[in-house]
């Protein structure tokens, strides 16, 4: 089951990040020529977990979400900002029920190629999917 498009618009939807990204949220890779500041969302991994009890259904999910801007601290604002709107939430979208979302420590990262710095964050995500 991905998720991403489920995440996408949860972030979307969250007026601080908006304010910031508007729609500029994109699916693993930045578009060619790309506005920041930007994010790129990729899912990394899902387990079913695999129970003959209540919890039959659920899953277990990695979601990496990165933060691209001109600055570093402007990535980093928007890192942090992408962290208050998933982290510890449960959210309902589009058939989604999110029921756990977990942040792991941010990383960063410089392409010096393309002059533009982004930080990376994972979130471990247990949901249903109805």
């Amino acid at each position: 089951m991905n998720i991403a498009p489920g995440i996408r618009t949860a972030l979307a939807a969250d007026t601080d990040v908006a304010a910031v990204v508007g729609t500029r949220i994109y699916f693993q890779r930045l578009p060619q020529e790309p506005t920041y500041p930007a994010l790129t969302i990729e899912q990394i991994t899902t387990d079913s977990y695999n129970t003959v009890n209540e919890l039959q259904g659920l899953h277990w999910s990695r979601i990496r979400v990165h933060a691209w801007a001109q600055t570093y601290a402007a990535a980093d604002t928007l890192a942090a900002t992408v962290q208050t709107a998933l982290n510890g939430k449960k959210i309902t979208v589009s058939g989604l029920k999110i029921r756990s979302v977990v942040a792991d420590g941010p990383w960063d990262s410089y392409d010096a190629t393309a002059d533009i710095y982004q930080l990376a964050q994972d979130f471990r995500i247990w949901h249903r999917g109805d």
